[in-house]
């Protein structure tokens, strides 16, 4: 995906981790779920939406993968995890909301000029 500067991710029953740093110049998204319950798509152009639904308890790993290269600069970055975790490093944002049901977020190398609680 290119042309992102804003990240919303939605996470029930999975794992997610946001990884920023690398060479390149796209977002890459990878999904492991056997379900299928999960969607990624663009909204107003420039926003990317990642959703990935509660599936049953023995459908196994869930989880979804963000990598962002170094160069891109999000205005906005939103996480979401409900009964699962999520892991973000090296992200640089300008505003940055999270939210956890029943999970653990772990930051680490994490800058944001705003926080929103």
């Amino acid at each position: 995906f290119s042309g992102i500067k804003e990240l919303d991710i939605e996470v029930d029953g999975g794992s997610v981790n946001v990884i920023q740093g690398l060479e390149g110049s796209d977002i890459q998204v990878q999904v492991t779920d056997g379900e299928n319950r999960t969607k990624c798509y663009v909204e107003d152009g420039n926003e990317l939406k990642i959703q990935m639904e509660r599936g049953s308890s023995d459908s196994g790993a869930r989880e979804i993968t963000v990598t962002i290269p170094k160069e891109v600069s999000l205005l906005k970055t939103g996480v979401e995890v409900k009964n699962g975790g999520a892991q973000i490093e090296g992200l640089t944002t300008g505003e940055l909301e999270l939210d956890s049901y029943s999970s653990e977020i772990t930051l680490s190398n994490v800058t944001a000029a705003r926080s929103v609680e």
